[in-house]
């Protein structure tokens, strides 16, 4: 009976060591699925993608013949993983504003190019969802033409920006992130040019949420869609 006892003692602490083993190896290997899927970027992946938007504003008074302006922008980029999460990239910036009274002279159309670096850290909130940050800083120039009763003019701008951005992303496949920008803060100045003299100097900061939205869409080389 002794010898029986004991065995049955031995075999229980065997079974019992043996499901803690289990279940530690269970635990492993759900931290390690859960890493898996919440780190949409590695280090040493690269991005290839690019951003767009486009809009349009009215704005009419009694007694006014109101006016309204479009807009449109583009803004193709590269990226490089420098860390779990953490890219950091560079991108060329186009954008189109046009703005008019109708039933007036008055006209205005600008055109904008320019360039820019960017950290982008991505902070997953479940598996393929979450939210980013975004500092960027860059140069760019604008060719305004504006019309009016008094005739047309030409102003060319140069412009440094900073801002610091926030937006959401859907990574739709393991190869492709989905994001939107919304709003941010925004710091600029700007050198105005009327032919070859300088016209104006100017600083500006803003800071705004969901006054403005851009799209765009990141491909990841090298991971399989």
């Amino acid at each position: 009976m002794a010898f029986s006892w004991m065995e049955g003692m031995v075999h229980i602490c065997f079974t019992k060591n043996n499901f803690m083993k289990k279940q530690l190896l269970f635990t492993v290997i759900a931290i390690a699925a859960s890493s898996a899927l919440t780190a949409q970027v590695t280090k040493g992946d690269i991005l290839l993608g690019a951003s767009a938007g486009t809009g349009y504003n009215g704005y009419s008074s009694t007694g006014s013949a109101g006016s309204n302006s479009t807009n449109a922008n583009i803004a193709p980029r590269i990226g490089f993983g420098i860390g779990r999460n953490s890219v950091l990239g560079a991108r060329l910036n186009f954008n189109y504003w046009n703005s008019k009274s109708p039933g007036t002279d008055y006209k205005q159309n600008n055109l904008g190019a320019g360039a820019s670096i960017y950290w982008r850290h991505f902070m997953p909130i479940v598996s393929k969802v979450g939210w980013y940050i975004e500092p960027a800083a860059g140069v760019g120039t604008v060719r305004q033409k504006s019309q009016d009763i008094n005739g047309k003019s030409k102003i060319n701008s140069f412009n440094i920006t900073a801002t610091v951005v926030p937006g959401v992303y859907y990574q739709a496949l393991p190869g492709l992130l989905l994001n939107a920008d919304f709003g941010g803060v925004n710091y600029q100045y700007s050198k105005n040019k009327n032919g070859t003299s300088v016209t104006s100097k100017s600083h500006s900061v803003s800071l705004g949420l969901f006054n403005s939205f851009t799209f765009g869409f990141d491909f990841i080389l090298g991971k399989k869609a």
